[in-house]
């Protein structure tokens, strides 16, 4: 009776770790899609008036360092919240290209 009780209560919690563990990932997921929206929203309104979003997937697929790009864009004069710098700085870290 202890084994199966045991082995009930093991199962449960396995699947209630699994659980927890997929709720954590949906988050992961639904965090991550946000900040891809609001980081295309800043380069759409903030980065476009100067080039086009072709020359930063060419960065991003070259694997430069967005963040330093990001500050040398800022000393030509774009103007960037810390609101706007820091979802850049989270989207430039999953560097995946941005046009399709």
């Amino acid at each position: 009776m202890k084994l199966i009780t045991s082995g009930i209560l093991c199962g449960v919690f396995c699947v209630s770790g699994a659980l927890h563990a997929a709720d954590q990932n949906t988050n992961k997921d639904s965090d991550k899609a946000k900040n891809t929206k609001q980081a295309h929203e800043i380069i759409d309104k903030k980065c476009t008036s100067c080039h086009s979003k072709n020359k930063i997937d060419i960065a991003l697929s070259a694997s430069k360092n967005m963040v330093k790009i990001q500050q040398e864009m800022e000393k030509r004069g774009a103007k960037l919240t810390s609101n706007e710098s820091e979802v850049l700085g989270i989207f430039w870290k999953q560097s995946k290209p941005i046009t399709k």
